[in-house]
């Protein structure tokens, strides 16, 4: 397997122990613990070599991978070595789409884990169904106006799959163009974002589920929306894009309808996924263990 988003779906069905070899962009990530000893075909989560791959390989070995066209950019050359390439949307890390969901659903059913791919897939169709109950009666004159960035400081428009982040959460999403905008860089000038009228600021890039310098962190990504109303009212947040969908969906409606949910709601939520769903210690608490949600102060 490679890619980050795989192996936190692997384990998610419990399977775990059907994987030959991997690549992730930290092993050292105690989310990727469980790869322990396996080959390591790739240091990156994106990129593999097909000779280590060979080496553990059989005629009934294939490769998952993300959907992504930068992911496993060699893919011919799995091929032509008799290894076959599946590519999944598998909703974590840069993926952000709800539907990703299906991606799970298939790869349970190519795995025999059907049952357990249906048990993560309804958890997340109860927690978006328990924020859309919510959210759902919220008249449209009165919803959160919020624009949704991922990685450094892309903005996500309708062709990205983190523009309906907002929407699930309850909030009308201000960037209303079927284009997304990469690369938004106030010191190169860009400063159409202060024109737009909005409250609150979604942001999601990939962070791991490690231990981090949380200041350290959150200061490699807000430089570019300092001087936005949102930030400056302290409605900018930066969430691990390493959740599932479903989870950052919690955390931004707790963060923007503080009087419909509980305070804790995003943690609760993950804590919860955490323990039934992946391979780290019962002990691991997402709230001091990681970085998965700050706010501008």
């Amino acid at each position: 397997m490679v890619g980050d988003d795989v192996s936190i779906a692997l384990q998610s069905i419990s399977a775990t122990s059907k994987c030959k070899g991997a690549a992730v962009s930290d092993f050292d990530d105690p989310i990727n613990a469980w790869i322990g000893n396996l080959a390591r075909i790739g240091n990156k989560s994106t990129s593999a070599d097909v000779a280590l791959a060979t080496n553990v390989a059989d005629k009934d070995t294939v490769l998952i991978t993300s959907a992504a066209s930068r992911y496993l950019t060699n893919q011919d050359a799995f091929e032509l070595a008799g290894i076959k390439v599946i590519r999944m949307n598998l909703g974590t890390g840069t993926s952000g789409n709800i539907a990703a969901n299906y991606g799970l659903l298939t790869m349970g059913y190519l795995l025999g884990l059907e049952d357990k791919a249906n048990e993560v897939v309804k958890f997340s169709d109860n927690l978006i169904k328990q924020i859309q109950d919510k959210v759902g009666g919220i008249e449209e004159s009165k919803k959160a106006k919020a624009i949704v960035a991922n990685r450094t400081a892309n903005i996500s428009g309708k062709s990205s799959e983190y523009y309906y982040i907002a929407k699930l959460a309850g909030a009308k999403n201000m960037i209303d163009e079927n284009s997304s905008f990469t690369s938004f860089n106030v010191s190169k000038g860009d400063d159409w974002l202060y024109g737009i009228d909005v409250d609150y600021i979604l942001h999601f890039t990939s962070l791991g589920y490690g231990k981090a310098d949380k200041a350290e962190t959150f200061s490699s990504y807000d430089t570019n929306f300092k001087k936005t109303d949102a930030y400056l009212a302290h409605n900018y947040y930066l969430m691990n894009a390493n959740m599932p969908t479903a989870i950052g969906v919690a955390f931004s409606a707790a963060a923007m309808y503080s009087d419909l949910f509980s305070e804790d709601f995003g943690y609760k939520a993950l804590n919860e996924y955490i323990q039934k769903f992946t391979c780290l210690p019962s002990g691991y608490d997402a709230k001091t263990s990681g970085a998965f949600f700050q706010m501008s102060s």
